[in-house]
């Protein structure tokens, strides 16, 4: 066999050998190789792909190998939104910072999970701009945005000085001056007020060679005000303030304080009285809106000195009642009283032994739980019903003189709710039947507690209202009411001004209406109280 031979049968067995792996016969005929596959499955080894592919006499052999972890699949959380909430400034003065006071920045993600983020981007606030401002809140690849306003700059005026007097306002004879304790402050034209150092003003006037009053006057640019020393000698002592009250003294609610006639008087043990012009005191006036008794304060070098107006309820006509009076509406005198009575007679009566158990609510105490407020002295008491040892039914309008008996299981006079509350039983017996005046004795009483004095006027003027048989009257000091009779009429309408309706008897009111289906006009509406009987 030649070299030539020797070589192709070299080929041909070469041929055959890897046609017998690959699957090709002998005859040259071409298929595709089988792909054989391992895969290792642990997470520590790797996953090996043998591929032998054959095309005639040619054949490739691939090994790819990867890792299990290559293989898994990785969960990615994403910030979804910013959400903003809370109470935040919107407004701004031009020229000032932003303030995140308030703002709360929530981050929303994809996996439904959400945290408050306290450091983020602001964009977009410029309070060099006025107007409305978008204001745009960024964190993380995620933004969110609300609206400012931006205000147009205000060109403020100084229009007055106010003025904190100086501690020292009393000097002897060549003494010098004291300021300590002075404050002066400028008032603004939008209500600021700035307070000024020492060299922003001048003082002047001071002058303690001789004994008297003497002005001092205070000076920033064109703004002054002033105030009173006193200058005394050393016989002087005793120094006060007196006052004789001005020549009106009864208003209506919203007017206007006249001090026409007022006189404030200066006055030191062994000097002559001085009469300060108005300039040199100050006066302190009441709220006019609301009816009452009110002390006026007057003062000047640190003292004070009083004096009392009366204000009345407002002119009474074109009332606005509420619904449930509203049959009353435009009413006044006997025919008010006639239609109230007609109104308030439409109730669900209860009895005299159920009203033991009303009581803690219509005077729980607001701040003690399982309390109540006993009427006369304004104690919190245990509110259980103990048989009358902690506390008894007190009738405001005495049961004597009512004209009925009052018995557990009854429905009388004696059993509404409006005139019944929760009394001391000592005081409760000490006060009897008497009537109530401006002093205590033999026939009259007078609460110790001021705060109940309104309340028992109204309650009062309600009986009166509710039960035709019953009256108010003038009484005089040693003088006893009749059965139906009850008094001081005078005393009852001074107290109805001078102790309004507060919150707690407006609940007692409401309470009883629950219970009673009735409602005391009264504390509804104090005005009607003047449309009917008057003022005191």
């Amino acid at each position: 066999m030649n070299f030539i031979n020797k070589k192709l049968l070299i080929m041909l067995l070469a041929v055959m050998l890897v046609g017998g792996l690959a699957g090709c016969d002998l005859f040259g005929s071409t298929t595709t190789a089988a792909t054989t596959t391992m895969n290792l499955t642990t997470a520590s080894t790797a996953t090996t792909e043998i591929i032998t592919t054959t095309t005639g006499i040619t054949t490739t052999t691939a090994i790819t190998t990867t890792t299990a972890e290559s293989l898994s699949t990785t969960t990615t959380v994403h910030n979804v939104a910013l959400l903003l909430s809370g109470a935040w400034k919107t407004v701004y003065e031009a020229g000032s910072s932003f303030d995140p006071t308030g703002l709360v920045v929530t981050l929303l993600r994809s996996d439904a999970s959400e945290s408050v983020i306290s450091e983020y981007f602001v964009l977009g606030f410029n309070s060099s701009v006025t107007g409305l401002q978008t204001v745009r809140v960024r964190y993380g690849g995620v933004e969110s945005s609300f609206v400012v306003y931006v205000k147009e700059p205000v060109s403020l005026a100084d229009i007055a000085l106010e003025l904190t007097l100086p501690t020292k306002l009393v000097y002897q004879p060549g003494q010098s001056a004291d300021w300590t304790g002075l404050v002066v402050n400028v008032v603004q034209s939008d209500g600021d007020k700035i307070e000024l150092d020492e060299a922003s003003y001048v003082l002047t006037g001071f002058d303690s060679a001789s004994a008297g009053l003497v002005m001092i006057t205070v000076t920033y640019d064109d703004l002054t005000a002033s105030f009173p020393i006193y200058v005394a000698d050393a016989s002087s002592a005793g120094i006060a303030l007196s006052v004789t009250a001005p020549t009106q003294t009864v208003y209506v609610e919203g007017d206007t304080l006249n001090l026409a006639g007022l006189v404030v008087t200066l006055t030191a043990t062994g000097r002559t009285p001085i009469t300060l012009t108005s300039g040199q005191y100050a006066v302190t006036s009441p709220n006019m809106a609301n009816a009452g008794i009110f002390d006026v304060t007057v003062s000047a070098l640190g003292l004070e000195a009083y004096f009392a107006i009366t204000i009345t309820p407002g002119e009474p006509t074109g009332l606005d009642l509420i619904p449930y009076f509203d049959d009353a509406e435009g009413l006044e005198g006997q025919a008010l009283l006639l239609a109230l009575r007609e109104i308030i007679n439409v109730y669900t009566g209860i009895t005299y032994g159920d009203v033991r158990y009303i009581l803690d609510e219509t005077d729980a105490d607001p701040n003690h739980a399982g309390y109540l407020i006993e009427w006369y002295t304004g104690q919190s008491r245990n509110a259980t019903w103990d048989l009358g040892v902690t506390y008894n039914r007190e009738h405001v309008w005495p049961q004597s003189l009512l004209g009925a008996s009052a018995d557990n299981a009854v429905i009388n006079i004696c059993s509404d709710v409006f005139n019944l509350t929760p009394a001391d039983p000592s005081i409760n017996s000490s006060r009897g039947n008497k009537w109530f005046s401006t002093v205590t004795n033999t026939y009259s009483y007078l609460p110790s507690r001021a705060a109940i004095l309104g309340d028992i006027a109204r309650i009062l003027f309600y009986m009166a209202v509710m039960y035709p048989q019953l009256s108010l009257i003038e009484l005089n000091a040693t003088q006893d009411p009749a059965v139906y009779q009850m008094g001081d009429l005078s005393t009852l309408l001074a107290w109805h001004l001078a102790d309004p309706v507060d919150a707690f008897e407006q609940n007692r009111n409401g309470v009883i209406y629950s219970y009673q289906h009735n409602r005391n006009p009264f504390v509804d509406h104090p005005e009607l109280v003047e449309l009917i009987w008057g003022n005191a």
